[in-house]
């Protein structure tokens, strides 16, 4: 099974056994308002999203990562995070999204989440950009992308939307100034 681990989180392959905590993520109006993609009406399309998923998360090559997001602490499901294919590739080679159940947000896990997926990507594949975008009614959204390491891209979709990227060449150079921070407790 694939997984990232960080500090805090665990992401790793969605599961089976993840069935209820995604039924509750994946029916939240709250969640869903702004993540519309994710919206299953009934505990049927949830379970068919699994499968789905694990089918795709087992294909060789593999082109998408579904992840669950468990805490260390205690092994609570918080969420789901999920990269593959862009659809606009001329905006980068990977898109993602996230959600996490509301009484999870505000603690820091969607960046931290976030920020380990992107950096495992650049890292692991042979990619040169990652992009999401989100809502302007959701600035929370937006902040855990730019926590994350990403900047605003200068061409936007709509006035509507926001779309964030980060390149392989912005990952390093902040990798590099992470290194240096760890290493003597300064920026570099």
């Amino acid at each position: 099974m694939f997984s990232i681990t960080t500090d805090r989180l665990l992401l790793r392959d969605v599961q089976l056994r993840d069935e209820p905590a995604m039924a509750a993520l994946r029916m939240d109006p709250i969640v869903t308002q702004y993540n519309e993609y994710i919206l299953s009406r009934t505990p049927e399309e949830v379970h068919q999203w699994i499968v789905d998923t694990m089918d795709h998360n087992s294909r060789v090559p593999r082109f998408a990562w579904n992840l669950t997001i468990v805490r260390h602490e205690d092994g609570a499901i918080l969420g789901w995070i999920g990269i593959g294919h862009g659809s606009e590739p001329e905006r980068g080679d990977l898109d993602f999204g996230y959600a996490l159940l509301p009484e999870h947000c505000g603690q820091g896990y969607a960046p931290e989440a976030l920020h380990a997926l992107l950096g495992w990507c650049f890292r692991h594949l042979d990619i040169q950009g990652i992009y999401g975008e989100c809502s302007v009614r959701n600035p929370r959204s937006a902040r855990v992308m730019e926590k994350a390491g990403m900047e605003l891209d200068a061409e936007q979709p709509s006035a509507d939307e926001r779309r964030y990227q980060i390149s392989r060449s912005q990952w390093e150079r902040e990798r590099s100034t992470e290194d240096t921070q760890d290493a003597d407790g300064s920026a570099g």
